[in-house]
């Protein structure tokens, strides 16, 4: 029996082949070092597709954002905000994910980091985004809200296409 993700997948790569769209953003939460890339760089490119876009995990907190946030004194006016709930392995994995990518050496592969893009690192800590305006982000760990999405994508994706 396949898994939901491996079943989300093939359904995936049937459309592509279907619509042959010159761009495919790819989003994958951790463990890009276990995923057979080339693979799916050469099946992408066999179906015409001229530009992937690797998109990293957003920050992630535990037990939640909104559980995280609800406990900071300044939950309105701060939009980067750095905490112990905030999960520093999800930062490490993007890092070797990043480096895997740029170690393809493909150049029609760009890898985004969207922990770089939401993160700033000052005095050893990591201060991260949380919200746009009075807008959280995400709804729990690190699944972002459809305002979220809209911000995540118009921001730091959309530039890149």
């Amino acid at each position: 029996m396949n898994s939901p993700c491996i079943q989300a997948n093939i359904l995936a790569l049937d459309n592509i082949k279907k619509l042959k769209p010159n761009y495919v953003i790819i989003a994958q939460q951790n463990d890009h070092d276990k995923t057979d890339w080339n693979s799916i760089i050469n099946t992408l490119n066999s179906y015409g597709v001229e530009k992937i876009i690797i998109v990293g995990a957003v920050p992630q907190w535990h037990p939640s954002l909104p559980k995280v946030k609800i406990k900071d004194a300044n939950f309105y006016t701060q939009s980067k905000i750095n905490d112990n709930g905030l999960d520093l392995k999800i930062i490490e994995d993007d890092a070797k994910a990043e480096q895997f990518v740029k170690k393809l050496n493909t150049p029609n592969v760009k890898y985004i980091s969207l922990i770089k893009q939401m993160c700033d690192f000052n005095e050893n800590k990591y201060f991260c985004e949380t919200n746009n305006g009075d807008d959280l982000l995400q709804l729990d760990y690190g699944h972002l809200s459809k305002k979220g999405s809209i911000y995540v994508v118009d921001k730091y994706i959309k530039p890149f296409i």
